[in-house]
């Protein structure tokens, strides 16, 4: 079922919701919590008279044809940061994070610092291709290389010297 769909039937159970909201087996609730996990990374919560219900209802109400289509960009996006992580670079004046990440962007970030792959959790298989033009075997790090993306000043030490 694509997301315009769900979007469209959860949007049908709005009248009903009263019904459905704490029936956790109900049909009307699993494909909510099905859309939820869609747009926001996470099922509804299993709570009685639980608000997440509502406010999933009002957000869908909001979604206008264009929103829908960058949720759906994103979804199909090739590259997905690892959580937590953000990007700093200042060469192309970008700050990644999982919520702003397009194609675009990853592929622009790796052109400059190729290695910064492993910050990527998903990235295609032929990413060499797409940044750089053509197969590169030694750009890849290696899994347990770090890749800086931020300095850590350290304060000197306003204790006596040592002899």
């Amino acid at each position: 079922m694509s997301l315009e769909e769900k979007i469209k039937k959860v949007k049908g159970f709005k009248e009903t919701v009263r019904v459905w909201k704490n029936e956790f087996n109900s049909e009307e609730y699993k494909l909510a919590s099905s859309l939820n996990n869609d747009l926001f990374g996470l099922p509804l919560n299993r709570q009685k008279n639980c608000d997440c219900v509502n406010d999933l209802l009002n957000y869908i109400t909001q979604l206008n044809s264009s929103k829908i289509n960058q949720i759906k960009e994103k979804m199909e996006s090739k590259f997905k940061l690892k959580k937590g992580t953000m990007i700093m670079v200042h060469g192309i004046d970008m700050q990644l994070t999982e919520a702003n990440l397009t194609d675009e962007k990853a592929i622009t970030l790796l052109k400059k610092y190729p290695k910064h792959i492993i910050s990527f959790e998903v990235y295609p298989e032929n990413w060499e291709e797409l940044v750089i033009g053509k197969p590169k075997k030694d750009v890849a790090p290696d899994k347990d290389e770090e890749v800086a993306t931020e300095r850590v000043f350290k304060p000197r030490s306003t204790g006596k010297k040592r002899k």
